[in-house]
């Protein structure tokens, strides 16, 4: 069932794409979701390159950032370029979840300009976000999880 381009009533984008920057992550929402994934497209933030629809939910949530690595991780995840993609393939609506670990990394994110580019790219989009409301923390999401 195609989404409705003309509608603006959320109960229209119930099908939506999953964004990740892992294939893991890509199969665990898929497993998540069972049934629903069907009416769903999940796919890494590579392959959504160039590609847009209604409703994006991009998901940092479950990454490592630890940062212990060699940092391989940090490199992937906090990468300015990736970020714009993921957040860019929503015409109407991007969702982004993440954990509070994202925004408040250790201190291995400070390494490189690379890094340290898209960390502040990431927080400048929540200031945003917050600015309009539009932030929930996981105390507020809890009951609807």
């Amino acid at each position: 069932m195609p989404v409705h381009h003309h509608s603006t009533h959320p109960t229209h984008w119930l099908i939506s794409t999953q964004v990740t920057p892992h294939h893991a992550q890509r199969l665990a929402v898929s497993a998540a979701l069972g049934p629903l994934a069907a009416r769903c497209t999940i796919d890494t933030v590579e392959r959504m390159q160039g590609r847009e629809r209604d409703l994006v939910i991009v998901c940092f949530a479950g990454l490592d950032l630890y940062g212990e690595d060699d940092g391989v991780e940090l490199d992937f995840v906090y990468d300015a370029c990736r970020i714009v993609v993921a957040l860019t393939r929503a015409k109407r609506k991007c969702v982004v979840l993440a954990t509070e670990r994202l925004f408040d990394p250790s201190m291995h994110v400070f390494d490189t300009p690379a890094r340290r580019e898209a960390y502040h790219l990431l927080l400048g989009v929540r200031a945003y976000a917050d600015g309009r409301g539009a932030v929930v923390s996981r105390a507020l999401a809890a009951p609807f999880v």
